[in-house]
């Protein structure tokens, strides 16, 4: 990390010529706006460039394209990147910026940059000659489809951190950890720290939460288990068509069928859902639609509406050909970059529910008629998410979703209720819970107030606690020392060091392979109030700082003669540079400990 920005950075330098042609700057202006007309590159919208430098301008609109482009692609990295002019490597025919890039993986970075780089010179050179951005786009995202984020919720909410100061790092390649020590919470999606493993576990088995749900007077569904195809059809037929087959352990609607009218159809859904489960159910179809509410630390936060892939008539046009606009509107192609399965075909499944309700792809449905196209609902077979205003939502309903969470234990929670109207109770209109789940997907874009909510909630303030940057040389001795006084001096806790770390003084830990590593293992500590982060000139040179904010920077000169000299603490000012607290105008405001 360095010059404060909130994500660990790679770093080169980024050449623009002396002679630009004299349009540049609208040739870079049309370039993102271009791009801003896409769904991923919003943060673009506003960009104009700033009336500095012409350089700055240049390669400010190549580092933004690059990081829009990673967010596209939903590899998360921030907004902000920092450039610094180098004198010294300027010539009569270029300028030479050092360029700092937030990073999630370096290779998806560089890869981006080089594509960023290629759109800024095509659009200098002639403007008319980028193109469309889909055209530009289908190249990088193929570079870039296996650094992206494997849930939209990891995704949504690194960003959501970045953009409210929360800071960040990660303990494992899953967990998420918002915030430093004693203040420090850890996700693994929308699982936390205080999600209880049991209530994770009933939720899984939908059969389980079922039973919960009855046994505490909630509607959770009547159903029955089931071990062949013909054990499916013979409950099917005792309960009554229409009917839904399902597994009791899969999540996002994997191997449901719902709305069965027929034996052969409740043989095929059990045949399919026994491709992806041993355990199968059988339950009664409820009427209406599915409804997730999402509860967190015992309120619901968001209300969705789930929409199944479909079209809406226009009274002029066929299915086929509604089919065709919608497969092609900007949100569901925005989608398509993140989905497999988000576009709709005619296939079987289609067909089938078409002929059932006496359709087919050459019927015109009426303006505003809503034909369905899969029996799931959910996104990942193209399906919608509606957001509703909380207004809309019955309180008892409500209340239901509050109830079912709290049953379970769960603080994170999305609530799946199947209702004809949710501006109507579940007392009597027979709605029921339909499913549980623990780890919720919220989605992304349009729901960034949701994550808001959900990280105001669960970080205290920015979850740092007090840092204190100590530089000195990298001496065992000298660390011990400091190790004992630092606590009194800077009424800390902890300090760590490449030797290890130390609480009151004593070791508690083994060595590690720098000052960094060191660092960072002191701040994943839960115990840590304020610490203080022992690392040499060279240290921070080679690694970059272990956390974006300090409470205060300090150095021990003895044994650093020849890093002075070299420049070396020179170069390590710069970089703390808009670290520390209370230092605005990017001053590194070092205070010398002891010469002793």
């Amino acid at each position: 990390m360095a010059f404060g920005l909130k994500q660990p950075c790679v770093v080169g330098v980024v050449r623009v010529a002396t002679a630009l042609p004299g349009s540049w700057r609208q040739c870079l202006t049309a370039l993102t706006q271009m791009f801003a007309q896409e769904p991923a590159f919003e943060p673009m919208a506003d960009f104009v460039p700033e009336a500095r430098r012409d350089a700055f301008d240049v390669a400010n609109v190549l580092a933004q394209l690059a990081g829009a482009a990673q967010r596209h692609c939903r590899i998360a990295v921030s907004d902000r990147h920092f450039l610094r002019l180098l004198p010294e490597a300027c010539s009569q025919e270029s300028i030479a910026l050092r360029c700092y890039l937030p990073v999630s993986q370096a290779s998806a970075t560089l890869a981006a940059l080089q594509w960023a780089g290629e759109a800024v010179n095509a659009s200098l050179a002639d403007a008319a000659a980028v193109g469309k951005p889909a055209d530009w786009m289908e190249g990088l995202e193929s570079q870039l489809d296996r650094f992206a984020e494997a849930g939209t919720n990891r995704f949504s909410i690194l960003l959501t951190a970045y953009r409210l100061g929360i800071s960040v790092s990660a303990l494992t390649p899953n967990v998420v950890v918002l915030g430093q020590g004693k203040n420090a919470r850890w996700m693994n999606s929308s699982v936390t720290d205080l999600t209880p493993a049991i209530g994770i576990r009933i939720a899984m088995d939908k059969h389980a939460t079922a039973s919960v749900l009855r046994a505490a007077g909630l509607p959770g569904p009547e159903h029955y288990r089931v071990s062949s195809a013909e054990a499916a059809v013979e409950i099917a037929q005792k309960m009554g068509f229409p009917v839904v087959v399902k597994p009791s352990d899969q999540e996002q609607g994997r191997g449901v069928a719902a709305d069965l009218r027929s034996a052969e159809m409740v043989a095929q859904a059990w045949n399919q859902a026994r491709a992806v489960s041993e355990n199968i159910l059988v339950e009664r179809h409820a009427d209406g639609r599915t409804h997730r509410l999402t509860v967190f630390q015992g309120r619901v936060i968001r209300v969705t509406q789930r929409v199944a892939a479909g079209v809406v008539g226009d009274g002029l046009q066929t299915i086929e050909a509604l089919l065709a606009l919608n497969n092609d509107r900007p949100l569901r192609r925005a989608r398509g970059w993140q989905t497999e399965h988000s576009r709709v075909s005619l296939d079987d499944e289609a067909l089938g529910l078409l002929a059932q309700n006496g359709l087919s792809p050459s019927s015109v449905p009426a303006e505003g008629q809503y034909v369905r196209l899969r029996r799931r609902d959910n996104i990942s077979t193209g399906g919608e998410n509606l957001k509703l205003a909380l207004a809309q939502v019955h309180p008892d309903n409500i209340r239901l979703a509050e109830d079912a969470a709290l049953l379970l234990k769960l603080d994170f929670a999305g609530i799946d209720l199947i209702s004809r109207d949710l501006a109507d109770s579940w007392l009597s209109n027979g709605a029921i819970i339909c499913e549980v789940n623990s780890q919720p997907q919220l989605g992304a874009n349009s729901h960034a107030d949701a994550y808001e909510a959900i990280l105001r909630g669960l970080v205290v303030g920015d979850g740092r606690v007090p840092l204190h940057l100590v530089i000195c040389r990298d001496d065992p001795a000298l660390h011990q020392r400091l190790a004992a006084k630092l606590p009194a001096q800077l009424g800390v806790s902890a300090v760590s060091s490449k030797h290890g770390l130390f609480r009151e003084g004593a070791r508690c830990s083994h060595a590690f392979s720098n000052g960094f590593a060191a660092a960072q293992a002191l701040l994943h500590r839960w115990d840590l109030e304020a610490g203080a982060c022992l690392m040499s000139p060279t240290e921070i040179a080679s690694n970059g700082l272990p956390t974006d904010v300090f409470a205060s920077a300090h150095w021990v000169s003895v044994g650093l003669e020849g890093e002075a000299q070299s420049g070396l603490i020179r170069e390590v000012k710069s970089l703390i540079a808009l670290h520390v607290k209370g230092n605005p105008e990017n001053q590194a405001g070092l205070r010398s400990v002891t010469n002793k």
